[in-house]
């Protein structure tokens, strides 16, 4: 397994659970689900397979034979988990349910975001309860589509994904959709996807997220030396170490397929320590200005 397919697919996944839970939970909630946050991988993108098998992963199979329509209990939520942790904004999309059924929504939202990182299993389970109760509201979308891309059914993400970006005109998510073409075998749709993205919609880190997804994509053609121009052409002068860090450790694997061994050891060594110290990218704390980060070319080389 490369570098970068064990570090990218958990931290875009990370990011995006954080965004989730910025979004969407209150800082009382935050305070409680600190496990929501990446915990320190020692170089590793993924905990899973990797995105050349995602679609094969036994979890994914077994969810769907177990966990989608098989269950009639009702799943328990901890009687500390509240409705009002879900954020005040969030919350209001909830206001055409009664407040009973609200109220169920918002407590299975809340756990399923405090669940992603340690067990994505029992957090899909509660975002798909939510959206057995609320189909129809774009945050239960999204959870829905991350939880999924957790468990790696890639095909429910990219469709639960797809279906909230369409929503809410909202690309937060586009590097985990182009990650699921990928999961999915799909590469050259992911290239053709990113190819497509308004990168002014996305944040600086997100950009840089996507790029990563895009060289992913161009090495899975086998196409390793475009995969590498695409990194290069990320500018790299603001965005926090933690990132740049995984950025080099993805150049790295891109320098091994090209034959250039001791050019990817020399940057791990250097990259490596910086990751393991740090070890998540938090997209939404970022204060950077929304713009390129991409020099010309790096999308459409």
């Amino acid at each position: 397994m490369s570098h970068e397919d064990d570090v990218h697919v958990e931290q875009t996944a990370t990011s995006s659970r954080s965004q989730w839970r910025k979004a969407h939970i209150s800082t009382a909630s935050q305070n409680k689900s600190r496990s929501f946050n990446a915990k320190k991988k020692k170089a590793s993108f993924s905990k899973k397979n990797s995105s050349h098998t995602r679609q094969d992963s036994p979890s994914a199979q077994s969810r769907v034979k177990n966990d989608l329509h098989s269950s009639s209990q009702e799943l328990l939520i901890p009687k500390e988990i509240k409705a009002q942790d879900l954020d005040a904004q969030a919350r209001r999309q909830l206001l055409s349910l009664s407040k009973e059924h609200a109220d169920t929504v918002a407590r299975h939202l809340v756990y399923a975001g405090m669940l992603l990182n340690e067990n994505p299993q029992l957090a899909y389970e509660h975002a798909h309860a939510a959206y057995k109760r609320a189909p129809r509201i774009n945050i239960v979308r999204e959870a829905l589509g991350v939880a999924a891309y957790m468990t790696e059914d890639y095909a429910q993400a990219l469709r639960e994904l797809r279906t909230y970006r369409r929503m809410t005109n909202d690309y937060t998510h586009a590097p985990l959709e182009a990650d699921c073409e990928r999961g999915l075998g799909r590469s050259q749709k992911a290239v053709s996807f990113i190819k497509e993205i308004p990168l002014h919609k996305l944040s600086k880190a997100q950009q840089v997220e996507l790029m990563i997804v895009l060289s992913g994509a161009y090495a899975d053609l086998e196409d390793a030396q475009t995969g590498l121009k695409i990194l290069q052409n990320v500018k790299t002068d603001k965005i926090t170490k933690e990132l740049r860090a995984r950025l080099e450790l993805v150049k790295a694997d891109r320098y091994d397929d090209l034959g250039c061994n001791d050019k990817a050891n020399s940057i791990r060594e250097q990259w490596l320590p910086v990751y393991e110290q740090t070890g998540e990218v938090d997209y939404f704390e970022e204060d950077y200005p929304v713009g390129d980060f991409v020099r010309d070319g790096g999308v459409h080389s």
